[in-house]
């Protein structure tokens, strides 16, 4: 691998590590705020889901669902603008995608933000399902860059690899990506609810400003580049 490689792979994996982190600051918000949605990914959707028709008290079941199905369609969405384009690269669609998702969360944080703190059932539902569509795409955008071990939609398959192959192999690095993305999930989550106290608008604005500045740099930076997988 070339310098000009390393470094992009090196780049891919901070700007992804990021979205991660923002990924933690939607799913904080939503499941502190936003009635127990995680708004950034599905797993935890379908669990409470599960549980709110299994019985459970208390629980809702529109939301999760709502988020689950836009989710979905953010995916799909994202999916057909990268669908021509090449993996493991950035490409100007990518940051197309990204930019629309920084507008549309900044969008809610005005939103939120001119919003009474005690806003209806509706408004929840419509912001968790719309950042839930927002992630989606990103979540799209984030199986096209393929950067291995740096996947926030398993990160349960990420401290597993992690547990089994690096504690018991003394030869490995404890500190490699996979135990990366579990942190950087963990404190996007951690101060998107720390900021909920400022007010519920202020995390979705920083996600929104993290997004774009990662659509910035990937695009001036590696859109060009060759990385390896």
């Amino acid at each position: 691998m070339s310098a000009n490689e390393l470094r992009s792979e090196h780049l891919r994996l901070l700007l992804m590590a990021t979205l991660t982190f923002v990924t933690g600051i939607v799913d904080g918000v939503g499941f502190v705020g936003l009635d127990h949605v995680f708004a950034g990914t599905a797993t935890g959707n379908v669990l409470i889901l599960g549980m709110a028709l299994g019985g459970g008290s208390g629980l809702p079941v529109f939301g999760p669902l709502a988020a689950l199905v836009a989710f979905g369609v953010g995916a799909l969405a994202a999916g057909l603008v990268l669908r021509s384009q090449p993996d493991h690269r950035w490409v100007p669609a990518i940051t197309s995608v990204l930019l629309i998702n920084a507008i549309i969360l900044a969008v809610l944080a005005v939103t939120l933000g001119v919003t009474d703190e005690a806003f209806d059932r509706t408004v929840q539902i419509v912001v968790s399902s719309t950042t839930a569509l927002v992630m989606g795409a990103q979540a799209a955008v984030g199986r096209r860059l393929a950067v291995t071990g740096m996947n926030s939609l398993v990160i349960t398959l990420s401290i597993v690899s992690w547990a089994s192959e690096s504690l018991v192999r003394p030869s490995r690095s404890l500190w490699d990506r996979r135990l990366v993305a579990v942190l950087v999930l963990f404190l996007g989550a951690l101060i998107g609810v720390a900021l909920m106290r400022v007010h519920i608008g202020v995390p979705m604005a920083l996600a929104a400003i993290v997004v774009l500045t990662v659509a910035t740099i990937g695009h001036r930076t590696i859109r060009s580049a060759n990385p390896t997988r």
